[in-house]
């Protein structure tokens, strides 16, 4: 309880400092997930990551968010048919840096690096099975950002979760 309340009072102490306050940003894009435990279900998803950037310093910023993400996968073949719902919900804290860590950072190039706690979860439904398969537990990310015209900023990240077992 004791670290608790002193990793608070940092973060409060941090947020209080900060000369522009708590800064609101968030992305759309897409991503490719999997899960190794559930017989290779993979699938392409929709993403959308919003955080909260709780103190900045130049080109650089703690941010609190999560990287949502909802996918579907349809499979066919001579061994039957199978289709799967996949959500990927961390809460992450990550340090931003370089482009894309604020609205008026400079460069065309950054990244991030965090860790937090996530929910994986496949629902699966094939001819013959028909279940559904969790990863809960630490989850830790990386990326890196950079500026692709006209488009604007591009994000290539990756993250991995740990499963506590937990039913």
């Amino acid at each position: 309880m004791r670290r608790l309340t002193v990793m608070l009072c940092l973060v409060l102490a941090t947020y209080s400092l900060s000369a522009q306050g708590p800064e609101f940003m968030h992305s759309f894009g897409g991503k490719y997930l999997f899960y190794s435990n559930s017989d290779g279900v993979t699938g392409g998803a929709l993403l959308y990551s919003p955080r909260v950037n709780l103190s900045s310093g130049g080109n650089n910023t703690f941010s609190v968010g999560t990287h949502l993400a909802l996918g579907f996968s349809a499979q066919s073949g001579a061994g039957g048919s199978s289709s799967s719902f996949i959500l990927d919900l961390p809460l992450v804290a990550e340090y931003n840096v370089g482009f894309g860590a604020t609205k008026d950072a400079e460069g065309g190039f950054g990244g991030y690096m965090g860790a937090g706690y996530g929910i994986h979860r496949v629902s699966m439904q094939t001819d013959y099975y028909s279940g559904k398969a969790s990863v809960h537990g630490p989850v830790f990310t990386g990326g890196v950002r950079f500026l692709v015209n006209p488009i604007g900023a591009f994000d290539i990240g990756a993250s991995y979760s740990l499963d506590l077992k937990i039913k």
